[in-house]
């Protein structure tokens, strides 16, 4: 299966690298230090002491990946009319996409204001009755190992 996955920080970064060590070929939008550091490193990911690191296709142009099977929209909100101009090349008829929540959560929030930071943040409570990690966890490792996906 190819995956795109629009946008590699935390979010989109940790899903495709599932993507990836399922066997799938990811692609990843981005720009920037994140596009450069893609290209020359890979996903990268430390997880329980052990880092693993895979390579993906790395562009700022979607034109560059192709059409995929899987498209996993992951950003901030205000990058979204950005997306919505450029995602086009991505899907086709049969591409399955996905929109991630890419918010900072209420205990994050806290501990930024408690930092003094003046960083904006907008916040949601955890949904029940799984923590919001878990449910993406599940989801990802459901999506990533599903034959019907492959």
């Amino acid at each position: 299966m190819k995956a795109a996955i629009y946008g590699a920080g935390a979010i989109g970064g940790w899903i495709g690298m599932k993507f990836a060590q399922a066997g799938h070929e990811v692609g990843v939008v981005a720009r920037g230090a994140t596009l450069a550091a893609l290209r020359a490193q890979g996903l990268r990911l430390i997880e329980g002491g052990t880092t693993h690191a895979v390579n993906v296709r790395a562009a700022e142009n979607p034109v560059e990946l192709g059409t995929q099977d899987l498209v996993v929209v992951a950003v901030k909100g205000p990058a979204m009319a950005s997306v919505a101009a450029h995602i086009a090349p991505l899907l086709g008829p049969q591409t399955t996409h996905e929109r991630c929540a890419v918010v900072v959560l209420r205990r994050s929030a806290r501990r930024l204001r408690a930092r003094g930071s003046s960083r904006s943040t907008r916040t949601v409570p955890l949904p029940p009755p799984l923590p919001l990690r878990r449910q993406w966890a599940a989801w990802c490792t459901r999506a990533a190992s599903s034959r019907r996906l492959a």
